[in-house]
């Protein structure tokens, strides 16, 4: 359960998260490179807006990929 939490620059490269709750987590900087966060729960396109992903990275349906700014 992440709900609430403060995920800012936490590094998910390569997790797989299946069921996790991330409603309302704070995910500023957070590397989502090769992440399968597919199946997670609560999850939007604005908490992962300033992350960095990439084109491993597996979003919920409807869930934006965000891209790495450098």
């Amino acid at each position: 359960n992440l709900t609430h939490a403060w995920l800012n620059w936490a590094w998910f490269r390569g997790a797989k998260l299946d069921g996790a709750d991330f409603t309302n987590a704070k995910m500023i900087g957070a590397q989502l490179q090769g992440a399968d966060l597919s199946k997670v729960i609560g999850l939007t396109s604005r908490q992962v807006q300033n992350a960095c992903g990439d084109s491993q990275t597996k979003l919920p349906p409807g869930v934006e990929r965000p891209w790495c700014p450098f």
